[in-house]
């Protein structure tokens, strides 16, 4: 029986300092750092914030290859708290422009039409306002400015709002 006890006292310690860890992690802006250096090929020049919360940078860059991802003011403020409700509440997403290149292979274009697949989203998506300035990819603008305002719920996707 002491034994038994004793067990739950370490896997409820455990239990703690796994949630201690997390949370140093991701609810402070050394501990966000940290977490962000170790993310493979990611660069982030200018990070304020914490990634359990709000943040924002001067750029974040992404490159593996010949492949590369750039983000020029970046800002993301989402809410851990929704979490508990099975959602993930965005409530801004923005930069001011993201540059994709991805160099073309030597897959054939497809024969058949373009369709999105069909997502079965382990949480609901809230998105209170996306804002994008300019979106290029290999050197080709597709997209100078977005504002998406959404929820992405079970039922499918719901637009409040959006501007291209």
């Amino acid at each position: 029986m002491k034994i038994l006890g004793w067990s739950l006292v370490a896997l409820l310690a455990l239990l703690l300092l796994v949630g201690a860890v997390i949370g140093t992690l991701l609810g402070t802006a050394g501990g966000s750092r940290w977490l962000l250096a170790q993310a493979p090929g990611v660069q982030v020049d200018g990070f304020q914030g914490r990634l359990g919360g709000r943040w924002q940078a001067e750029q974040l860059r992404w490159s593996q290859a010949d492949d590369s991802v750039v983000v020029k003011q970046p800002r993301l403020d989402w809410s851990a708290a929704c979490l508990l409700r099975m959602t993930l509440c965005i409530d801004e997403l923005a930069a001011e422009s993201i540059e994709l290149v991805f160099p073309p292979g030597a897959e054939e274009a497809p024969s058949e039409p373009f369709s999105l697949p069909d997502l079965q989203l382990p949480l609901e998506l809230q998105v209170l306002q996306v804002d994008l300035g300019s979106l290029r990819l290999n050197g080709q603008e597709l997209l100078q400015s977005l504002q998406l305002r959404a929820d992405w719920r079970r039922a499918g996707l719901d637009i409040r709002e959006l501007r291209a």
